[in-house]
């Protein structure tokens, strides 16, 4: 460190240093000494003595200082910028690897080909997505799945209807050829040759085979549209099956078989007519799938709090694979071409579907193959005192004495066929074109039985069937609607008009008759 201690003009002075004490009294500046070193000087001024004093420090000391300084700054810089980039790349690496894996992850489920889960817990933020992702890949493949089941069940739906018409195509042509040719055959032999007694044997089976084909048609489409109602009533079960049983004995559908029934009295709150399908749909299946001699046994009992009614027949048995389809609609075992068997697959569907609108169920128990069935129906009983059965015996007649009757029917075929029919089963039946008349021949001679369709010129049924109720004379007359109208809301205004029964066209003669018999009891207590 230089000095210097100096009044101007008294010691020479570098030129630097006097520049400056004429420019400010004190500062500091860089300059070289007198001697010709560079140096940092510092100089002030007393204002006591007019003396400047300057100070000097080589400027090599200062600058060494402020290089060493600068280095050290630098590499403090460098090692800075290299631990950031360090941390950088391994905060990156760590955030990197899930986001890679996710991005696989996101290309796995577009692809569909998904494996195992990877480790995407390291970042919370990651693992959102990934959970959302997971989320959105279980909703795709569930709707995927949901999209090839309903696929899958549009083409069984597609084939099953197929199948459907090629077999209605077969059930309807086969009686319509069966009812031409014997038409044709009643026209070319004699009222009483051999021929014309078979070829009406043939109608009555052909007719009835095709009503019950439209029947269950219909019944089944309206039980699985759920539109389907039952008028309900006490209903003793074993009476109803010994009723249904005694009229299929008087007109030969059991003679090809032995068919026994063994019944106790039970008691079920039921529509009579839908009761009456499910017996005649149990035992129509069981003697088709029976061969002629074997047996078919039909029993009705109480079981707990159940009614049971049961088919079991000696017939071909069903395999175990189509045990759980049977009910199915339009389900039907394998059956060759000829088709012998018949049937479109809705009987037992039907039977089912009304077991379950009474509250109760529909059941089959086969051994397999050649062991044959068992069909069983269960409904809740009514805890009601038991009554004997009486044993159905085959002679028995379903019609006890002769009645007068009336029918009212403007189609005149249908009327005249209907009042032959009647008389042939010993009744006195007189007709009617509209209602005026009808209600003329009933206050004439007072009917037990008046047949009445709905659709007539002048009135209606239901305002004969009101009329016939305000005569004096009206409680002792059996009114049956007997139409072509034949939904449950039909039912139930023929029966709120008066009518004591309701029959949907075409009808067979023993159900006809079956009717009377179960609805005639009505008529007869009104008039005590």
């Amino acid at each position: 460190v230089f000095g210097h201690l100096c009044q101007m003009g008294e010691k020479p002075v570098a030129d630097s240093f006097r520049n400056a004490m004429l420019n400010a009294p004190q500062g500091w500046f860089q300059g070289t000494t007198v001697e010709g070193l560079d140096s940092f000087q510092a100089y002030i001024r007393s204002e006591f003595s007019h003396w400047t004093v300057g100070l000097a420090i080589p400027a090599s000391f200062v600058q060494s200082a402020a290089w060493r300084t600068a280095w050290i700054l630098g590499l403090g810089a460098l090692a800075s910028i290299w631990l950031a980039l360090g941390a950088a790349a391994l905060i990156g690496r760590r955030i990197a690897g899930p986001v890679d894996a996710l991005a696989s992850r996101a290309r796995e489920i577009g692809s569909g080909n998904v494996t195992g889960r990877p480790d995407l817990d390291r970042v919370r933020e990651v693992a959102e997505v990934a959970a959302a992702l997971e989320h959105s890949a279980a909703a795709i493949r569930e709707r995927q799945q949901l999209i090839e089941r309903e696929k899958a069940a549009l083409m069984e739906a597609d084939h099953a209807k197929d199948q459907f018409i090629a077999m209605l195509s077969h059930e309807l042509r086969n009686p319509l050829s069966a009812l031409t040719a014997a038409a044709h055959l009643l026209k070319l032999a004699g009222p009483g040759a051999s021929a014309s007694e078979h070829a009406r044997g043939v109608i009555e089976r052909q007719t009835r085979h095709m009503t019950r084909l439209i029947e269950d048609l219909l019944d089944i489409n309206r039980v699985a549209m759920g539109k389907a109602t039952l008028i309900r009533e006490p209903l003793g079960l074993a009476d109803l099956v010994s009723d249904v049983m005694r009229t299929w004995r008087a007109s030969g559908r059991l003679d090809r078989h032995v068919v026994e029934l063994a019944a106790t009295a039970v008691t079920v709150d039921a529509d009579r007519s839908r009761m009456e399908q499910v017996v005649s749909n149990l035992l129509e299946n069981a003697l088709k799938f029976t061969p002629a001699g074997k047996k078919v046994t039909v029993s009705v009992g109480q079981q707990g709090s159940d009614a049971v009614l049961s088919v079991a027949d000696e017939g071909e048995g069903i395999e175990a694979a189509m045990v759980g389809r049977i009910f199915g609609l339009f389900v039907q075992g394998p059956q060759p071409l000829d088709r012998q068997s018949g049937g479109l697959g809705v009987g037992l569907a039907l039977v089912k579907g009304l077991a379950e609108l009474h509250g109760g169920s529909a059941s089959v128990a086969s051994g397999g193959p050649g062991q044959g069935a068992c069909f069983t129906v269960r409904l809740p009983a009514i805890p009601l005192a038991a009554l004997p059965i009486p044993a159905p015996g085959g002679a028995a007649t379903v019609h006890g004495r002769s009645r007068r009757m009336i029918i009212v029917e403007d189609n005149e075929d249908a009327r005249t066929m209907l009042k032959e029919m009647l008389e042939l089963n010993g009744n006195r039946v007189r007709e009617a074109a509209d209602a005026v008349t009808g209600l003329r021949l009933a206050a004439e001679e007072i009917p037990d039985v008046m047949i009445v369709d709905i659709g007539l010129p002048d009135l209606d049924g239901y305002e004969v069937a009101s009329r016939v109720r305000a005569a004096p004379w009206g409680g002792r007359v059996l009114l049956i609607a007997l139409t072509g109208y034949g939904q449950a809301e039909d039912k139930r205004r023929a029966l709120a008009a008066g009518f004591d029964a309701h029959a949907t066209k075409p009808v067979l003669p023993e159900q006809l008759e079956l009717l009377i018999e179960a609805t005639g009891r009505a008529a007869e207590d009104r008039a005590v």
